[in-house]
């Protein structure tokens, strides 16, 4: 793939993990679900894509899954290696039901990354709606691997997994599909 083209103002992500309070079905007892979200630009991409109100029943990310998947969640965010998903479309999974099961619906995009760069394109629903007109996203590349690592060591600072990622997340250079 060729590079991509510089940019002069990526967006910049963070990612935060929020706290939704639901009622299971035939339960009296509220209870707090912890999802992580996308900050882009300030905005959590699931206020953008418009399923905010869904969670937490919808929304969950590659983040929100066992140690190992985390792990390789976190080499296909940068274009290490390549998505995978239960529908075998090759795109990158941004949010998924609460079970884990992609028929459910998810909402992907395409990634490519370089050393200067990731770029999410063509974010859509498959089996999920979408708010229309969800524009392409280009991140400065440093900017956003540290915002993987900073979350990933924050958030798992125990995981031998996870610590592992990160270290194939940091040396991955050249152009990646």
């Amino acid at each position: 793939m060729p590079a991509i083209t510089t940019m002069k103002n990526p967006n910049t992500l963070v990612i935060r993990r929020y706290e939704f309070e639901y009622m299971p079905p035939g339960d009296s007892i509220a209870r707090v679900s912890a999802q992580t979200d996308f900050v882009i630009d300030g905005e959590p991409l699931g206020r953008s894509v418009d399923i905010w109100s869904e969670r937490p029943w919808f929304g969950r990310t590659g983040f929100d899954d066992t140690e190992e998947n985390i792990g390789i969640f976190m080499q296909e965010l940068v274009g290490a290696k390549p998505a995978r998903n239960q529908l075998g479309t090759n795109r990158l999974v941004l949010f998924r039901c609460h079970c884990g099961c992609d028929y459910c619906g998810v909402i992907t995009c395409e990634i490519a990354a370089d050393e200067n760069f990731v770029r999410w394109s063509e974010i859509r629903g498959e089996g999920w709606l979408v708010s229309a007109g969800m524009a392409e996203l280009m991140f400065d590349r440093t900017q956003y691997v540290n915002a993987i690592e900073e979350f990933a060591r924050s958030t798992f600072p125990s995981s031998d997994v996870v610590r592992s990622a990160l270290k194939h997340v940091r040396r991955q250079t050249g152009p990646r599909d």
